[in-house]
């Protein structure tokens, strides 16, 4: 059977031995390690996201994954993550997410949740056509707002035309520790910051017709502000 994805993986060797551990676990399993050799400073990992971007344009397989190294690997996650690629309603998906929300999907009978921001930077997952698109995206991004330090919500103001879609169930989860990013600090699986349902629970199959609306908004303030300088481009 042909590949359907390739996996790159982000990381600050280092700062964390479980997150390097972590690291060679997916290095193991075929993916492509993206290093950045110092600490990030305010504008976070976006170098990083920019150089797997540069390295997954022009390949042949359908679908990019993108993980940073701090994305927890649940049990079976090479066998779902196939499965919920195929079935994807939208070219851009979320493989893991912060909260209830695919708990909510799930209980009203959906594998799938679709919106205009549904994309973490823990672990998502993009159609690899459209990566020269997202590049150029990208860089008109940065050339509005040079420090802008958040690459999943570029990710998902340029899915707004065409949609975003998260898994019900989480395909992998986030580990505890300190972000590298100055957000909260993910310590228990009960937090803010840990899917409320993952693939070790149960959950309507991928193929399952439909999915679920859901509405989110882009809040940080630095993100409204990069909205507002984009003008009508993602409205």
């Amino acid at each position: 059977m042909a590949e359907t994805y390739q996996l790159h993986v982000i990381t600050v060797p280092g700062i964390s031995p479980a997150r390097d551990a972590n690291v060679a676990l997916l290095e193991s399993a075929g993916a492509c390690v993206h290093a950045q050799s110092e600490p990030p400073s305010g504008t976070g990992l976006m170098r990083n996201w920019l150089t797997v971007l540069d390295c997954a344009i022009g390949t042949t397989v359908p679908w990019t994954v993108i993980l940073q190294d701090d994305a927890e690997l649940l049990p079976g996650w090479q066998r779902h993550l196939p499965r919920a690629l195929a079935w994807s309603p939208r070219k851009l998906l979320a493989l893991t997410y912060f909260g209830g929300y695919g708990k909510t999907v799930a209980e009203a009978g959906y594998a799938y949740g679709v919106g205009r921001h549904l994309v973490w930077g823990t672990a998502h997952a993009t159609r690899t056509e459209l990566l020269p698109a997202l590049r150029t995206f990208a860089d008109h991004c940065l050339t509005l707002m040079p420090d802008y330090p958040h690459d999943d919500n570029i990710l998902a103001l340029f899915g707004q035309r065409d949609g975003t879609a998260l898994c019900a169930r989480a395909i992998f989860g986030h580990m505890p520790g300190p972000s590298l990013v100055g957000h909260g600090a993910v310590s228990a699986k009960t937090t803010h910051r840990y899917p409320a349902l993952t693939i070790t629970g149960k959950g309507p199959p991928w193929s399952t017709p439909g999915w679920l609306p859901i509405q989110t908004t882009l809040s940080p303030p630095v993100t409204r502000l990069l909205i507002d300088r984009l003008g009508t481009t993602v409205r």
